[in-house]
This record gives C-alpha cells, structure tokens and sequence, in this order.
C-alpha cells in the first residue's frame, strides 16, 4: 500500500520531517495498492523535473541546509520516506533471483515521484540520511 497526502508549499517548508507525525498532511490521504500505482505509471508516467540528491550522514544540521536551500525557491523534501522503504526492500529476506527486476520498477517509481513539484522548473531537492538509500540510488542512477 502506498499513501498520498496533499500538502500546500508552506507545509513543506514548515515540516520537520516529511512523516505524519511531523508534517501538516491534513486528515485527506489516499491509500493506493502499490501494483496499481506501477500500473498506472507504465500507462501514463509520473512526470516531473528529476530530484536531485543530498545525503548526510547523521541527523546533523539538515534542517539548517533545508532552510537555505528552501530559500532559494527549491522544494524541499526532508527526509522523503519512500528512500528508506527504496532501501530496505532492496534484499527482503527469502527474495530470489527474480526480485531485483521488480525491485528496480518499485525504485526507480518512487524516486521519479519526488520529483513532482508545485510549478514548472522547480528545483527539487531530497535530503536523506541513511548511506544504504544511497547505494540504491546509484545503482537506479549510477
């Protein structure tokens, strides 16, 4: 399952986090099954301008870097939970040979998504700390 909120560009700028328990999503979130979503994106592919990446290495001073770079007019997304799930279902146990092809469609959907803005030619931005969503990421885009 894979939820949706609608969020305005002030509630990304005032998130800590981009958690429910940290971010303004309001009560409206949408529940999808995520083989629907990849469905969906193979008929009509989510667009957007690619994300760039910063990954730190501890919780350390990133919401300071988040702040000057929202200042600049870029979208922020901190600490975009989609990169860990990326991350963690990258080896589930009992996975066999098969599940990397499906592993890199799930990836390379939810990395593509953080790359929806609010206007045309937005920077995006996603901020992570975690070194394992890293390698992922590099292997989706070496």
């Amino acid at each position: 399952m894979v939820w949706f909120a609608e969020m305005a560009p002030e509630g990304y700028r005032q998130a800590a986090f981009l958690t429910p328990r940290m971010a303004p999503m309001g009560e409206a979130r949408y529940g999808f099954n995520l083989d629907d979503v990849l469905l969906r994106d193979r008929s009509v592919p989510v667009g957007g301008a690619p994300a760039h990446f910063i990954f730190i290495s501890a919780f350390c001073c990133s919401t300071l870097l988040a702040r000057l770079l929202d200042s600049t007019g870029a979208l922020v997304l901190r600490e975009p939970t989609v990169l860990g799930q990326v991350s963690m279902l990258r080896y589930p146990p009992g996975a066999d040979c098969g599940w990397e092809e499906e592993w890199r469609a799930w990836a390379e959907l939810g990395i593509r998504m953080l790359g929806r803005s609010f206007s045309p030619g937005q920077t995006v931005v996603a901020a992570k700390a975690w070194p394992e969503i890293r390698r992922a990421v590099r292997i989706i885009w070496p």
